[in-house]
């Protein structure tokens, strides 16, 4: 309002807003609080299985990126089974620890099949934007929070008060549970056919072709000997050389 102007009407004076009451009021930081724990939970895996277990974790990751599928079937398999397999082990004394330790194993599973998804999802294994190469460790971390990322991304939509947000986040929630299935089947799978990544697996295929022996070589030609030419026979009108005596007399 220029000055000098005069307003026609009602005017109503307000006082100001309280904006940090309206976000307290209308935001849950719940799900952003389990995001994060779960994801120092898979970024400790991540370091931990890169720093004492690199080989273990390149049998792992040669399998998911040769066997596909098969570890896929493999991990859904086991997942189905997984209650019977619970209710075997209580049976025993030495299954009740194993039982326990079994969701330890699960974790750990995801969180190497988040780095080999998560990295070769996002091409890390190469090189960096620098051009120079990137490790182990750093392909693996950032395979991690590439996953993560999208389950922080559903916290914060889903936490707002905002029905369009909320919409969007069961969007991408639906998105990320059907993004994280693929690394959990596919590690849990590939952890079981490399028996925790201590035996290098090989398929059946490759047990074949590798233990097909190669036909022997056929053996060498042998040499005939020359011909010689043949003698002619002597004449028969004697006219020929005499032939040697057959003995020679003694004297």
């Amino acid at each position: 309002v220029k000055d000098g102007a005069v307003v026609y009407g009602e005017q109503v004076i307000t006082s100001p807003l309280d904006i940090s009451h309206f976000v307290t009021d209308s935001f849950v930081t719940d799900g952003i609080w389990v995001v994060f724990g779960f994801t120092l939970c898979f970024l400790l895996i991540a370091f931990l299985v890169v720093s004492l277990a690199p080989r273990q974790l390149g049998r792992v990751t040669t399998c998911i990126e040769n066997n596909r599928a098969r570890s896929f079937f493999v991990g859904l398999l086991l997942l189905i089974l997984t209650p019977v397999i619970i209710g075997l082990l209580t049976f025993t004394i030495i299954g009740i620890p194993i039982v326990a330790v079994l969701p330890l194993a699960y974790l750990v599973a995801l969180g190497m099949g988040m780095m080999t998804c998560g990295r070769t999802f996002l091409r890390l294994r190469a090189t960096d934007p620098g051009g120079r190469s990137l490790s182990n460790m750093a392909s693996a971390l950032l395979g991690v929070a590439a996953y993560m990322g999208l389950w922080a991304g559903v916290a914060i939509l889903l936490g707002s008060a905002s029905s369009v947000a909320e919409g969007f986040g069961i969007t991408l929630l639906v998105i990320s549970i059907l993004a994280t299935v693929w690394p959990f089947l596919t590690g849990l799978g590939a952890v079981v056919l490399t028996r925790f990544g201590f035996r290098e697996y090989i398929s059946f295929q490759e047990r074949t072709a590798a233990g097909v022996v190669p036909a022997p070589a056929p053996p060498p030609m042998p040499r005939t000997p020359p011909i010689s030419p043949a003698v002619p026979p002597p004449p028969r009108d004697g006219s020929g050389p005499e032939p040697p005596p057959l003995s020679t007399p003694d004297r």
